[in-house]
């Protein structure tokens, strides 16, 4: 309910804002239900672990006064995330970064203020009693809770029956303990991850966004199929007369040049071939009889290929190219008009949809790698300027390791990057952001009262791991809901999103425990040297 509250008013500030639906904005709203979920969950989980220790009024006081401000660091270190988008050239990037920065923060207001008003107004009753186990180790770590705990070995580890709570505060108890291995590891597969990132292709031809079974794109093939290739790559002149003899036989020279040093291109057609057509295959002498076989031509032969007397079009033929193909032959023709000098005055370059699907490439290639570090950066400075400590940088190791993941993923999945994926490496930094400043805000709390980093680790992740699990869960299915899309380039996003967020959550869960391990032990370490000339 609150979810569904958070999205129809993210609509309406989405309307107010002038926002028009795009396929980015579709792919953001359920990207919005899994982070919306996730704060209800955070504050419900607070809510009720709360009331169980004492009256509701005091549950809705510890849940906005200690969850409300965690929760808003962890949705502003998102929003971080996102902000990095801003800085692409594709429109539909930066639609997606904007929509999601105000429906999660719309989300966030509807949870903090939703979730406590419901459960005062149907008088809340917590699931069950206090837990009568506690697994977190380490003197004090289970005074929080209101009744005596006895040890889970005293106990017989509740009836041998499994418990989910029981197993993350047992494996966060191994990996604190011996955190290097892990990082190891995991530093192994990021950094084979980055390497990968670079040689994951970049999709833009623009047939693989639309379904395969669109009416349009199955006439489409069997055009393709009966008269062969469909490609083209058009060359824009522009000049004070494209007309001149001098520009005609410029333009032959290098038609027959291009045909006859690329093996892409099949065919070529502008003015000049029909200037030839026209005067029996020969290239005029004069500009007299140039000017003659022009008005011969008809006009509706000639408007393709030219406009006025200023701007003319010479269309090539191409073989299916990919993108990085399409790219490299680009660059070639490029290197080409360079080499011949068009006439003085004259400016000639790529256009039409070779030119744009192109730059396209490039833009995604240059600004998925910016936005990643831009996002890295905004978090970076995020962190130091909120908590103004040495551990708040904690949360960058695990984030910095799943962006490393994610591209092994793509890679083993045969996933390229389009408009939508490449907004993973800062979108994943969002994510990733949100659960391991949870985790981190929580092991603060723990560890300011404990004043022992092992057992602070353990009774946070004992106490918000399975929260965790629960709203990453959520938010998982959430984005797998872009699986169903009918468009290939949305439905790869709905591949991609929910194993980001898979990696974020063991992130938080796994990694988060280690990195904030070796911090603790570096904190001792620095508290007693500190100590040690007095002593």
């Amino acid at each position: 309910m609150l979810v569904g509250v958070g999205l129809v008013t993210s609509l309406g500030l989405m309307g107010l804002a002038g926002i028009q639906l795009n396929m980015a904005v579709v792919g953001a709203f359920p990207v919005l239900i899994g982070l919306g979920i996730d704060y209800a969950i955070q504050f419900h989980a607070r809510f009720d672990e709360e009331a169980r220790k004492g009256t509701l009024d005091n549950a809705v006081f510890m849940t906005v006064t200690r969850t409300g401000p965690a929760v808003l660091y962890a949705m502003l270190a998102t929003c971080m995330g996102f902000c990095a988008m801003f800085i692409s050239p594709v429109p539909m990037i930066r639609s997606f970064g904007l929509v999601s920065i105000i429906g999660v923060m719309t989300c966030y207001c509807v949870s903090l203020i939703g979730m406590p008003s419901v459960a005062l107004l149907l008088k809340y009753k917590p699931k069950g009693p206090a837990p009568t186990v506690c697994y977190a180790v380490g003197e004090g770590a289970c005074d929080s809770l209101r009744d005596e705990i006895p040890s889970p070995k005293k106990n017989g580890g509740s009836n041998g029956s499994f418990s989910y709570a029981r197993f993350l505060t047992e494996t966060s108890m191994k990996i604190a303990k011996n955190p290097v291995p892990l990082l190891l590891v995991v530093g192994l597969i990021a950094i084979i991850g980055f390497q990968l990132d670079a040689i994951i292709p970049i999709e833009t031809n623009q047939n693989a966004f639309v379904p395969n079974d669109m009416p349009a794109k199955i006439q489409m093939d069997k055009v393709g199929r009966v008269i062969g290739s469909t490609d083209s790559a058009a060359i824009y002149i522009q000049g004070p007369s494209v007309t001149d003899l001098d520009t005609l036989r410029w333009m032959k020279k290098f038609q027959d040049y291009e045909l006859s040093h690329h093996a892409e291109l099949t065919r070529t057609t502008s003015l000049t071939t029909y200037v030839l057509a026209y005067n029996n295959g020969v290239m005029p002498e004069t500009q007299g009889e140039l000017n003659i076989i022009l008005e011969r031509i008809p006009e509706q032969i000639k408007k393709p290929y030219l406009s006025g007397s200023m701007d003319g079009v010479i269309q090539f033929g191409t073989v299916k190219l990919q993108s990085t193909q399409q790219a490299s032959l680009k660059e070639q023709i490029l290197s080409d008009i360079s080499f011949f000098e068009p006439p003085v005055g004259m400016t000639v370059q790529p256009t039409g949809n070779f030119n744009l699907f192109t730059t396209l490439m490039h833009d995604l290639s240059s600004s998925k790698d910016e936005m990643t570090l831009l996002g890295f950066v905004l978090i970076f400075v995020y962190l130091v300027l909120v908590y103004r400590h040495f551990h708040a940088t904690t949360p960058l190791v695990p984030i910095i390791a799943i962006v490393g993941f994610n591209a092994v993923a793509m890679y083993i999945l045969g996933i390229a990057y389009t408009p939508m994926t490449a907004t993973m490496g800062s979108m994943t930094i969002g994510v990733a952001a949100e659960y391991t400043i949870l985790v981190m805000e929580r092991y603060a709390e723990e560890e300011e009262r404990l004043h022992d980093p092992i057992a602070a680790i353990q009774e946070s992740v004992q106490k918000i791991g399975t929260a965790i699990t629960v709203s990453g869960l959520a938010t998982f299915f959430g984005f797998s809901a872009l699986c169903l899309a009918s468009s290939p380039i949305i439905s790869n996003f709905g591949i991609v999103t929910p194993i980001a967020v898979g990696f974020s959550l063991l992130g938080a869960i796994f990694i988060m425990p280690a990195v904030l391990s070796i911090m603790g032990q570096f904190t001792e370490w620095l508290d007693l040297r500190k100590h040690k000339p007095s002593e």
